[in-house]
């Protein structure tokens, strides 16, 4: 009798805890399918409870990172390295990404790892696929997960799609290890979908059934195409809270001798260095998009010298002091890497080494009575540069797509007309992919009412992709979720800021800033927009998003600027945030 009542207690913990998955063919587990069977046949007499499906909330983890390592021998974890990395970079490109959750560690288990990390041990088993336990039970257990990286015996169909299967398996598991049951476990789930519940339940319904979700056996992709769901991103925002902004906050903190940036730590949101440069006063502040170099341009006050000062973004120290010439009324940009420095004015692009401040080309541009924006660059892989003008001889807006190794314009596209009367010109934004453009425009010069629309870089096709009513504000920028920043100026000369989602045409948040204060900054990575006010001293100002859809206005402990009261000088940038790849 004993050992039929601890063999039943010991299947209920593998259904409850333990959610087995299906191989590269979306089948079920025929190990975890005997667990199942099992527990029902021997449960059969047991009073039921009501089943609920998709979050365990008695399972979500209170602690935040959560701690991930790996049960390998030295041989198997150093033959891994390139695994392990999709794994690790998926559940940061889905679950990381849009939530408040973070994982630590990822390195090899050890006698001193902790009782509550999640440790991932490897099996190709044609009987045992990947499966994970629910939630802490991830961190109770060892392991508390298993994947697979060879797929000989299990879903053999994967080789030849190893990186796929990886990342998407990868995605799934950890959703279970955040706590999330199968979707087709809800007892909402339509007849349509005929795949049986497999592993424990949830207690919290997130939302109505969602067929697109990871979790979900009847989705038409499998796992989803290891990508969330509105739904699962709902889910985990839920018990997990929103994105938090990461990396660093670099401010102009003094302008004079000896000039000062000072370091912010957005994830801890404390002040953590204070670099001092040498003679010159800051004009141009910038970094590279790799994010472990931060530049800061010197003017010397004398003839057309002045200093490029490198700064290390992980020891925030000054690497290098490069002499270099100072270009006026000019944006200053790094190359990913931070090798080279392009200096872009109403002419001309000057391209600069680093390393030792040469010029080694110049570009000239096609002024013909136009001049360019402010800030309306971007670079893609192809060693292209995308410049925008505003062409006042015939009141359009071009872009000229700058082929930077052949020293020429490679393509130009008519954007529309000129928007009259504001201070900035359209903005648009490159996709990470470099095949996009999205940017906003007026159809003609009738219009009132703003268009954002998407350029396909390959096939010069134009879709419209929303509008924007003129009440909204002048100095749209579109950003990467597909929002739209607004930075206008009154009547008053206050400036107002907005942010505006055209697929609810719902305004999420307004406010009203000091005049002076610079363009704001949309953060993709936390969904935040950064605004620098311009007042004694100055303030940063975040805008974070909330669970419930509203945005929270903070002032950062980062200071910026020590000048006279009334005085806002500095930088053209006033901030830089730097996310370190």
């Amino acid at each position: 009798m004993f050992s039929q009542i601890t063999r039943f207690f010991i299947c209920l913990l593998a259904v409850l805890f333990i959610s087995g998955c299906g191989d590269g063919n979306n089948l079920s587990n025929p190990a975890a399918s005997a667990v199942s069977k099992a527990v029902v046949e021997e449960a059969a007499s047991t009073p039921k409870t009501t089943v609920k499906g998709y979050a365990l909330s008695t399972v979500i983890w209170p602690q935040i990172p959560i701690p991930v390592c790996w049960m390998l021998n030295d041989d198997e974890f150093g033959r891994t390295s390139q695994e392990r990395g999709w794994v690790r970079s998926s559940v940061e490109e889905t679950w990381v990404a849009n939530s408040g959750v973070e994982f630590s560690g990822w390195e090899k288990c050890g006698d001193s790892s902790a009782s509550n990390s999640i440790r991932i041990a490897l099996k190709d088993d044609a009987s045992d696929g990947p499966w994970s336990y629910f939630g802490v039970w991830a961190g109770k257990y060892m392991p508390g997960m298993q994947l697979n990286f060879t797929f000989n015996y299990w879903s053999p169909s994967c080789n030849g799609r190893r990186e796929f299967c990886i990342k998407t398996i990868a995605a799934h598991e950890f959703g279970h290890a955040l706590g999330f049951a199968h979707e087709q476990n809800r007892p909402d789930t339509p007849n349509t979908c005929e795949k049986a519940p497999q592993g424990g339940n949830g207690d919290t319904l997130i939302g109505e059934w969602d067929l697109a979700s990871i979790m979900n056996y009847c989705n038409p992709k499998w796992n989803g195409d290891g990508k969330l769901s509105p739904t699962d991103i709902e889910m985990v925002q839920k018990f997990y809270g929103m994105p938090k902004a990461k990396g660093t906050l670099y401010t102009v903190l003094r302008q004079s001798l000896p000039a000062q940036i000072q370091a912010f730590d957005l994830s801890t949101r404390t002040r953590k260095a204070t670099v001092d440069l040498p003679s010159g006063e800051p004009t141009a502040m910038f970094s590279n998009s790799n994010g472990n170099k931060l530049f800061v341009f010197l003017d010397k006050g004398q003839g057309t010298n002045g200093d490029l000062v490198t700064i290390d973004t992980a020891s925030n120290s000054v690497s290098r002091i490069t002499p270099m010439i100072k270009v006026s009324q000019a944006e200053h940009y790094s190359s990913p890497d931070g090798s080279i420095i392009y200096v872009i004015d109403y002419y001309r692009i000057r391209v600069f080494s680093a390393e030792t401040g040469a010029l080694s080309k110049t570009i000239e541009l096609p002024y013909s009575g136009g001049t360019k924006g402010s800030n309306l660059v971007a670079f893609d892989d192809k060693a292209n540069v995308y410049v925008e003008f505003s062409q006042y001889a015939t009141n359009r807006i071009l872009l000229h797509q700058i082929n930077l190794d052949q020293g020429k314009v490679a393509r130009t596209w008519d954007l529309g007309p000129r928007i009259q009367n504001i201070s900035f010109f359209a903005k648009f934004i490159l996709s990470r992919d470099g095949k996009k453009i999205t940017f906003e425009s007026l159809l003609d010069e009738k219009d009132v009412d703003r268009s954002v629309v998407e350029l396909d870089i390959d096939t010069n096709n134009r879709k419209l992709v929303s509008t924007v009513p003129s009440t909204i504000g002048t100095n749209l920028v579109p950003t990467e979720d597909g929002t739209v920043l607004s930075f206008s100026q009154t009547g008053s000369n206050t400036t107002v800021l907005k942010l505006y989602d055209p697929k609810t045409g719902r305004t999420l948040f307004t406010d009203s800033q000091a005049p002076g204060s610079v363009a704001p900054v949309y953060h993709a990575q936390s969904k935040s927009v950064f605004s620098w006010r311009c007042t004694y001293g100055g303030a940063i100002l975040q805008f974070e998003p909330q669970s419930d859809g509203s945005y929270k206005r903070l002032t950062l402990d980062a200071a910026t600027l020590i000048a006279s009261p009334g005085v806002c000088g500095g930088p053209r940038h006033a901030f830089v945030i730097v996310d370190r790849n």
